[in-house]
């Protein structure tokens, strides 16, 4: 090995020993960036799911609590009722998922919004019958 190779092999160590880190830190960084953002998606749709069933099994609950379970002969909501029954199921979901309630800051504007999406239209025979 001549004195020029000898020079060259600790100019490229030293060079390869300085920048490693570097690129280690590099790679680290946006793995863990991706990490977190890959969790966090899958935070956020656990937190939608879980406010959907909430909104469906809180309007249900609230049909219970104010009409008995009995909808109107057209399988529908009674207007007079409407507002307790979105104001009962608003409580249910505010309980049952307040993680995410908070995280998609709903109003009560639009968690009323939200219910009054899902009141039923028409409903089976068994639910209508009086």
């Amino acid at each position: 090995m001549t004195l020029w190779d000898f020079i060259q092999s600790n100019i490229i160590a030293q060079v390869v020993a300085a920048i490693l880190p570097l690129i280690v830190t590099a790679l680290l960084t946006w793995a863990a960036i991706l990490y977190a953002r890959i969790t966090g998606k899958e935070l956020e749709a656990k937190h939608r799911e879980a406010l959907q069933s909430a909104l469906t099994n809180g309007l249900n609950w609230a049909i219970q609590q104010v009409l008995s379970g009995k909808l109107s002969k057209d399988g529908t909501v009674p207007e007079s009722q409407k507002a307790a029954v979105v104001a009962k199921a608003q409580q249910y979901v505010t309980s049952s998922v307040p993680d995410a309630v908070r995280k998609f800051q709903l109003s009560q504007t639009t968690m009323e919004k939200l219910i009054e999406a899902k009141l039923p239209n028409s409903a089976p025979k068994s639910l209508t019958e009086n």
